[in-house]
C-alpha cells in the first residue's frame, strides 16, 4: 500500500496508483450570477446555469452526471458577469447550501458563486476525480468550504 499519504480520510492505496494533489491535476473555477434584476441576462438564454436546486438529485451518489438544467442565462448575462462556460466533464461541488455534493457537466455549463468547479485533465479520470472530492468532504472541509445555516 501506499503509505504517503497525509491524513487517514483516504484509508489504504493500493502502490500502483499515482498520488498526486488535485491542483496538479485540475483547475479550480468559481462563477458569479448575473443580475437578475436585468431581464437581458435572462431572456433569449441558450448556456445551461447550474444551481443549488439541482443538487438534490446529487446527494448519497444517486446521480453523478447533470444532463440539463432547469435555468440559462444569456451570452450576454455570462460577459457581464463573473459566469464562465465551463467544459463538458466539469466537476461541480457545492460550496454553500448542501455543501460538498457534486456532479459532473454532461455538456458545457456555467454556474453560480455556490459551487467550486473543477476542469479535469485527462488524468485521472474525471469520475475517480469527483469520488475523491465526495470523500474528502465527508471528512473535513477542504477549499474553505463552510456550511450554511
Amino acid at each position: 500500500m501506499n503509505s504517503s499519504i497525509p491524513g487517514d480520510w483516504v484509508g489504504q492505496v493500493p502502490k500502483h496508483w499515482d498520488v498526486v494533489r488535485t491542483r496538479f491535476v485540475a483547475e479550480l473555477h468559481s462563477s458569479h450570477t448575473p443580475d437578475h434584476s436585468n431581464d437581458e441576462y435572462w431572456e433569449d438564454t441558450d448556456i445551461p446555469w447550474v444551481t443549488t436546486s439541482h443538487i438534490k438529485s446529487f446527494r448519497e451518489g444517486r446521480k453523478r452526471y447533470l444532463y440539463e438544467t432547469e435555468h440559462q442565462i444569456s451570452k450576454l448575462g455570462m460577459e457581464n458577469s463573473g459566469a464562465h462556460l465551463l467544459p463538458e466533464s466539469t466537476v461541480f461541488l457545492s460550496r454553500t447550501a448542501s455543501v460538498g455534493f457534486s456532479g459532473i457537466m454532461s455538456e458545457p455549463m456555467a454556474t453560480s458563486q455556490d459551487f467550486a468547479n473543477w476542469v479535469c485533465g485527462n488524468e485521472p479520470s474525471v469520475s475517480r476525480s469527483q469520488k475523491s472530492l465526495r470523500s474528502q468532504i465527508s471528512h473535513r472541509q477542504p477549499f474553505g468550504l463552510t456550511e450554511t445555516r
